[in-house]
């Protein structure tokens, strides 16, 4: 019999919902209530893209990868820095990446920083430690890319669609809700392809790694971003006006009301 602990529960997004239930067994799907976060609408309000490539010393006719996230081994930095060296050399050469975010591992970012050195791309690599003004890169960039192995409901990405962005998002956290079934960019399999029977120490290890299992198909979303980068750039507008109207302040406290609403009424 199913234990009730619980009336309702909420998870931030589908992804995080099956995970659960298929880690703790018998719980009925109706009792947990998918509720995703919104971001802050006013992160879309930044200098134009000219402004800020002449800033970066980027040609206004390059296509720009753009990576928001903490460095840290969930967020997969070293198989972006990978996959995008792989797509830089062998399909467009006038292609950056930005990484920006702050330093939660030291030891993972010295690999990052060590890694890039490597790279034939190296001059097309922009990293920035945590930036303000982020709309200012947003607004700079074409794609933003989330490959990491595991999110709850990436702030980060939300804030790239509210800018207009069309993203490349890792099976993990929000890439469903975030993808809306290729609306709104490419949905690639996890970096670790059987990350729900993994062991722990396996998947730290794996972590560090700078080729992980999907970095192919990363590139095959890039090189496909890449192609069709005209026809993303002129849905910007559309993007991001679905955007902020599906990841809204309101929605979400709306679904919250709703939630605890039909708590009260079920029968204990």
């Amino acid at each position: 019999m199913e234990k009730r602990n619980f009336d309702r529960m909420i998870a931030v997004s589908d992804i995080v919902k099956t995970s659960y239930m298929e880690k703790h067994g018998n719980i009925s799907e109706q009792k947990i209530v998918v509720i995703g976060n919104c971001a802050d609408e006013q992160k879309i309000y930044g200098q134009s893209a000219k402004f800020v490539r002449d800033e970066l010393n980027i040609a206004h006719d390059s296509t720009v990868f753009i990576n928001v996230s903490s460095i840290d081994s969930r967020k997969n930095q070293l198989g972006l820095l990978t996959a995008f060296d792989m797509f830089y050399k062998t399909e467009n050469k006038n292609s950056y990446l930005i990484l920006v975010g702050n330093c939660l591992s030291e030891f993972y970012n010295n690999e990052v920083e060590n890694y890039m050195k490597e790279l034939d791309s190296n001059k097309h690599i922009i990293k920035l430690d945590y930036y303000q003004d982020i709309a200012d890169l947003y607004n700079a960039a074409d794609v933003f890319v989330m490959p990491s192995y595991f999110e709850g409901w990436s702030i980060a990405a939300t804030e790239a669609l509210y800018s207009g962005l069309p993203i490349i998002h890792s099976r993990c956290g929000s890439a469903i809700e975030l993808i809306k079934n290729g609306e709104n960019g490419i949905l690639i399999s996890n970096p670790e392809k059987d990350i729900m029977s993994c062991s722990k120490e396996k998947l730290i290890t794996d972590m560090q790694k700078r080729v992980p299992e999907n970095t192919e198909e990363l590139v095959d979303a890039m090189k496909k971003m890449d192609c069709s980068i005209d026809r993303w750039r002129e849905k910007k507008g559309k993007i991001s006006s679905h955007a902020l109207a599906d990841f809204s302040k309101t929605k979400m406290i709306d679904k919250y009301i709703e939630c605890f609403s039909d708590s009260l009424f079920i029968e204990r």
